[in-house]
């Protein structure tokens, strides 16, 4: 860009702000705590239809009046207010869209006091980002992309409508990039026009992430689109599954006695039964259901304590429910294993004169 243009486009700059700065002294004086100028005219990234972005950081309602849209020759612009409350949740680094708090360039801030919040928010923001990676990280990113699995999810529902695909592939593709930023602890700093600049020098995104965005954004068809978006999700859960191996592992310890007591009884009465009947009357949806829920048991066993994460799914056969039955009692004696670990009885009589027998010799 030439001087005189770069030259021009700060007199109009300087024009725009002076103006609000003299609205903000005559309509709502001490209601604006700081206004910085951020985006493309901040980071030196402009071009000769930039619009011009500021941070106006407001204190009081009132100061809502001095927002305005406006067009000036084929640019459009937006004197936008922002709240303390959005800045000290951009300040959590929850979001890839920093930007505002972490580089702005202050052009007014008549309140110290005020200064002085606003650099401590940064501070804060600064200490996380700079931190470690740690699995507080790693759930904050996770949170985001559960917003781009709904909309894929929305996406892999579209029957024939490509209104509706392209709908879902902006709104999957907006999640999932703010959530690799935010698992790689930083922030966009170049706007949207050099994101995959910014990718490329992340660790944790998915591999050849920018050539599975475009097959997503130029597939033709809702099928292609969302057999591109598959392979993009897939990508991304490789990306997070990665970052998750680099944390320490927990330390988890054995489950004694009375951590699983109970445990083996609560599994047979709550689902062998459901399953043996499922057999009976050929219901694959029931007996899955009861494999499902046993399944749930031990995966919670297994996230809580050092004890094996125990199959009870691999088995399920919808074509032979009988065998699926028989893998459900493989599934609770390999479980048997924990209680003999634990030195407790498997309290598994044939019949209830058994039971009673060995119940009344308890004292």
């Amino acid at each position: 860009m030439c001087e005189t243009l770069a030259q021009r486009m700060e007199a109009r700059n300087n024009t725009l702000i002076d103006a609000l700065i003299r609205r903000i002294e005559r309509d709502c004086p001490n209601a604006v705590d700081m206004i910085g100028i951020c985006g493309s005219f901040c980071n030196g990234d402009f071009h000769e239809r930039s619009d011009l972005d500021l941070m106006i950081l407001i204190n009081d309602p009132k100061a809502w009046e001095i927002a305005e849209c406006f067009v000036i020759g084929e640019v459009g612009f937006d004197f936008y207010c922002t709240t303390w409350e959005s800045l000290e949740s951009e300040a959590e680094c929850g979001t890839a869209y920093m930007a505002k708090l972490m580089d702005t360039k202050i052009v007014y801030a008549p309140n110290p006091e005020a200064a002085a919040r606003y650099e401590a928010l940064r501070e804060k923001a600064r200490a996380i980002l700079n931190a470690p990676l740690c699995k507080a990280d790693i759930d904050r990113a996770k949170q985001l992309f559960e917003d781009a699995e709904k909309t894929f999810a929305k996406l892999m529902r579209v029957k024939d409508s490509i209104f509706d695909a392209r709908c879902a592939v902006g709104y999957m593709l907006y999640g999932l990039e703010n959530a690799i930023c935010v698992l790689n602890k930083t922030y966009f700093k170049l706007g949207t026009k050099r994101m995959y600049e910014e990718f490329a020098a992340m660790t944790y995104v998915p591999e050849n992430f920018e050539e599975k965005v475009r097959a997503v954004v130029e597939a033709e068809t809702v099928g292609g689109m969302q057999t591109a978006a598959a392979e993009l999700m897939r990508a991304a859960d490789a990306a997070f599954a990665a970052a998750e191996d680099t944390l320490p592992k927990e330390e988890k310890t054995r489950p004694t006695a009375d951590n699983i007591k109970g445990c083996l009884e609560e599994m047979i009465s709550n689902f062998r039964g459901k399953m043996w009947l499922a057999e009976q009357t050929g219901n694959t949806h029931a007996a899955l259901s009861a494999l499902e829920s046993l399944q749930s048991f031990f995966d919670d066993l297994h996230a809580g304590f050092d004890m094996p994460r125990y199959d009870a799914l691999s088995g399920f056969d919808p074509k032979d429910l009988k065998k699926s039955c028989e893998n459900y009692e493989k599934a609770l004696l390999d479980f048997k294993a924990e209680y003999d670990k634990a030195g407790l009885p498997l309290n598994w009589y044939e019949t209830p004169e058994a039971f009673a027998k060995a119940y009344l010799s308890e004292k």
